[in-house]
């Protein structure tokens, strides 16, 4: 499962397990970056498995600008 794992926010962490397609969509909608659904990279959780160095890059970058309360 991708992602599945705790990711460091502004103060702390959050774990996030984005279990299917239906909720990465849902992630994505959440943490307000709703194109990263539609990246071909992401389309499903073997291709966010095969990528999942830029998608932790990418969730990092995100949940790093609001403290863990906040998300």
């Amino acid at each position: 499962i991708a992602p599945f794992e705790a990711f460091k926010t502004k103060d702390s962490y959050i774990i996030i397990a984005a279990g299917n397609d239906k909720l990465f969509e849902k992630l994505c909608n959440i943490i307000e970056v709703p194109e990263m659904f539609n990246d071909e990279k992401f389309r499903s959780n073997s291709l966010r498995a095969k990528n999942m160095d830029e998608l932790k890059k990418i969730l990092e970058n995100k949940l790093s600008t609001k403290t863990t309360n906040e998300w």
